[in-house]
């Protein structure tokens, strides 16, 4: 049987491949890479053979634990990476000859190609799958920014250097609308960042009768069964969230698994078992504020109102020249502030139209005790 021309001359077979995919496919600026454009696949010419690429904005190290030990690398990344193995697609040349069939595989690729997902659509699952395992959601502004941008992103990315961390960390092409894509990454990390932890800094989280409080060096656990009482006394337990040398991982996950638990005495089994420096103290029921309790502020025209667990303030806003205040009096009992809040929860409507001396004549009636001042003083 006679030979084919291809079979002589393997550099014909790399030859016609390549004449195919300079006709049907788009090359990219930079590099010797092929792409069927909006089709979500291209095939990259190394040095070894062809092989696939998908493109991605998934950010870089997709773990809860690499954001906690460095959150400045928290970004999104749009770049062209290696595809998932069930989408790998090489073409490796044996002993630095391609196979005969090679303009086959090309042509396979190609079809292959008009089947994928288009840039878009893979953006758009890409940032619904962030919002999924990070329970953030992304402003819709953003979201379709992001998305309506991606395809002329897949064209500029090619380009980057893969051995320059610098370039490859680079958010988005900076020369492609780089000031608005900078305020994207900015609250999509923002995001992130928050969503790293179990439990914020600074912020309180209420399951069961546990309150959980993160400060910044501490995370304080609260038995709320007597928060409230009077004559009663409070248990706290705290451990240290912040050292030196820290396990971040392990106290994450800590903090995670005292947020599922509803009683005390199983968090504090868990806390004393888990190998961290704590702290327990106890505090009267009455300072304690009770399960549920929430902080109430008005701001009208006429007057600004906040009640709190332990005092309350009421603010006339028509005179700013001397700004009267009322706050509890000093010497006055805690029941004044209870008394307060109560009346404040079940008038929250009514106390919308109300002028600041209204309000105080109805502190007057209910016998309540205040302290009158002017604050520009």
């Amino acid at each position: 049987m006679r030979r084919t021309a291809q079979e002589d001359d393997p550099d014909k077979i790399y030859d016609e491949a390549k004449d195919y995919l300079e006709k049907n496919l788009k090359k990219f600026k930079k590099g010797s890479a092929y792409w069927n454009p909006p089709h979500n696949y291209a095939l990259n010419n190394a040095l070894m053979g062809f092989n696939a690429w998908i493109f991605t904005i998934l950010p870089f190290g997709w773990t809860r634990w690499s954001f906690q030990k460095d959150p400045d690398r928290i970004i999104i990344d749009p770049n062209w990476s290696t595809p998932p193995s069930n989408l790998n697609f090489e073409l490796r040349t044996h002993g630095g000859v391609y196979t005969p069939n090679l303009v086959e595989m090309v042509k396979e690729f190609h079809d292959m190609t008009k089947r994928m997902p288009t840039v878009q659509e893979t953006v758009g699952k890409e940032l619904d799958s962030i919002e999924k395992n990070f329970g953030i959601k992304i402003p819709p502004a953003i979201r379709s920014k992001l998305i309506k941008d991606s395809e002329a992103m897949a064209a500029r990315r090619w380009g980057a250097n893969r051995l320059n961390r610098k370039q490859m960390e680079i958010p988005f092409d900076m020369t492609f609308k780089g000031r608005l894509n900078r305020v994207v990454i900015d609250v999509v990390k923002e995001a992130f960042r928050k969503k790293a932890e179990a439990l914020p800094i600074g912020e309180t989280i209420e399951v069961g009768d546990l309150r959980i409080h993160r400060y910044r060096p501490t995370v304080e656990v609260t038995d709320l069964t007597n928060a409230g009482k009077r004559g009663k006394k409070v248990s706290i337990i705290s451990f240290e969230s912040d050292w030196e040398d820290r396990d971040e991982n392990r106290i994450e996950d800590l903090i995670e698994a005292l947020v599922k638990l509803k009683d005390f005495s199983a968090a504090e089994k868990l806390i004393k078992g888990a190998n961290v420096k704590f702290f327990e103290h106890q505090m009267r029921g009455v300072d304690i504020k009770p399960k549920g309790f929430k902080r109430i502020e008005i701001h009208t025209k006429e007057l600004y109102i906040k009640a709190d667990y332990n005092s309350f303030t009421i603010k006339d806003m028509t005179d700013m020249h001397n700004e009267p205040t009322c706050i509890p009096a000093m010497k006055g009992p805690k029941t004044s502030v209870n008394q307060f809040y109560r009346w404040i929860t079940d008038n929250q409507s009514y106390s919308q139209s109300m002028t600041y001396h209204e309000v105080l004549n109805e502190l007057r009636k209910m016998g309540i005790d205040y302290h009158e001042y002017c604050a520009v003083d």
